[in-house]
């Protein structure tokens, strides 16, 4: 916030740390904020609303982007439809349309951001992946020859029989019949 302030940001209200046990600071509202300064660009936690004027739609998604954080966003408009058409574009891990923490209310959703912002995901089936090792176990349906068909030595014949077995097993319509 500092660094905004030196560039020119003004405080509306809040800036301060309020005098209390803990690391506690005053709600704080910020304008004529401008897109060079590190709190538009980093992770801000705290009571801090940076409030800057863009062009239009297409300008706040692409400021909005410019950052290698992604937790969340809030999208205020005056229809659904639109801040749905915003929300698609944002690279975050949650956006919020017309509130700003109605996503912590999905206790099904998934709590995670993209870029630098988190670790994976935590809640939902999504959040348990983060914990699982993929892994394929295969076996064929076909009892196979002593010796596979797509293995050394390879020959012209075994080369031919390979080919037909794939294309019988994997091809469509006819062609898997070789016409």
């Amino acid at each position: 916030m500092r660094d905004a302030v030196n560039r020119g940001a003004r405080v509306l209200t809040g800036g301060h740390r309020l005098d209390r046990n803990g690391t506690w600071y005053a709600p704080t509202v910020l304008v004529d904020v401008d897109h060079s300064m590190t709190l538009m660009r980093e992770e801000t936690f705290g009571p801090v609303l940076p409030i800057m004027r863009v062009g239009d739609a297409s300008e706040a998604i692409r400021l909005a982007n410019d950052s290698d954080f992604g937790l969340s966003a809030t999208v205020f408009a005056s229809s659904i439809a639109q801040a749905r058409k915003i929300a698609a574009h944002l690279q975050v891990g949650a956006v919020n349309i017309n509130d700003f923490l109605i996503n912590m209310t999905c206790v099904e959703a998934t709590q995670g951001g993209w870029k630098q912002s988190g670790i994976g995901s935590r809640g939902s089936d999504y959040g348990l992946l983060k914990f699982t090792r993929t892994k394929i176990v295969a076996h064929s349906r076909i009892p196979v020859a002593p010796s596979e068909i797509n293995w050394f030595p390879y020959t012209p014949g075994r080369r031919r029989a390979f080919r037909a077995a794939v294309r019988l097993f994997h091809g469509r319509g006819l062609g898997r019949f070789g016409f």
